[in-house]
């Protein structure tokens, strides 16, 4: 565990867990938490946690029916706390949203396959997040998230991607904020590539974009990892690590499910940020 490594000391454990039978016994369903938090939790931190379970069960269930409702109203609830599906998350522990979102991953299932069924299929959901960077004043912060869906198919399906925040405002940071307007061409050309350079490596030889088409976009938490430019480009949020700004691809946006998530990294000397990345 590389990430446990490399956290600081002040970060501790919340960790959560439920199972529940099907009808049949065949199998159990299982709902995983883990994540690594400050001593004194800042309340966007557990909206933003409340925020993103809600949209990952939305999408289990229900399509993404409404996802985007979900996610945008992240923006509006930093200083100004709101119920999400139903709880005051900033009040509560992350072991008591973990156990709401639970309840309700339970709930969800039972109400899409109905209990007197003598199977249903396994459905299971975990949800980590763990610090991947700091600045020294504690302004600002980078989070690691990953998740992991699992509905019998051949495979599981995980995301993974970085995303920085300002740690007083709850702020979610994206290209504006660390770069200026005239340089984004030149950051998304370094990215391109980045991935050209990647890619080669599989045979490919034509020149690789760094953005996404939408119809090609497979997270379900899109509207908050990824940036829309022009309305039908998206590309990925950049964030601040020890090594440089990672740009993080989902399985199947720019490669095949078995190539995994694909970071890349740009080094600090290689840009000009409008923050200071040595904080």
């Amino acid at each position: 565990a590389p990430e446990l490594e490399l956290m600081p000391t002040v970060f501790k454990e919340h960790f959560y867990a439920h199972t529940f039978a099907l009808s049949d016994s065949s199998w159990n369903c299982d709902f995983k938490f883990r994540v690594y938090l400050p001593d004194r939790i800042p309340a966007w931190t557990k909206q933003f946690i409340a925020t993103m379970i809600h949209n990952d069960l939305q999408g289990l269930f229900m399509d993404n029916k409404g996802a985007d409702k979900i996610l945008k109203e992240y923006y509006g609830i930093k200083t100004r706390p709101k119920k999400i599906n139903g709880i005051d998350a900033s009040s509560k522990s992350p072991r008591q949203i973990a156990g709401h979102f639970a309840k309700e991953h339970e709930r969800l299932y039972r109400k899409e396959y109905c209990a007197s069924e003598n199977m249903g299929p396994k459905y299971d959901y975990m949800f980590e997040m763990f610090p991947a960077w700091q600045s020294s004043d504690g302004k600002f912060i980078t989070y690691r998230f990953y998740t992991y869906y699992y509905t019998m198919g051949m495979h599981g399906f995980m995301e993974e991607y970085y995303l920085t925040f300002n740690n007083v405002t709850g702020h979610l940071l994206g290209f504006d904020d660390l770069f200026r307007k005239r340089d984004f061409k030149q950051v998304v050309e370094m990215v391109s590539k980045e991935i050209t350079k990647y890619k080669r490596n599989y045979g490919f030889d034509t020149m690789w974009s760094a953005w996404i088409k939408k119809d090609e976009l497979s997270s379900n938490a899109t509207s908050i990892i990824k940036e829309v430019r022009h309305d039908t480009l998206y590309y990925p949020r950049p964030a601040l690590t020890n090594r440089g700004v990672v740009f993080s691809y989902q399985p199947y946006e720019i490669a095949a499910f078995s190539e995994g998530v694909r970071h890349f990294v740009i080094p600090y000397n290689q840009l000009k940020l409008k923050i200071n990345s040595r904080y």
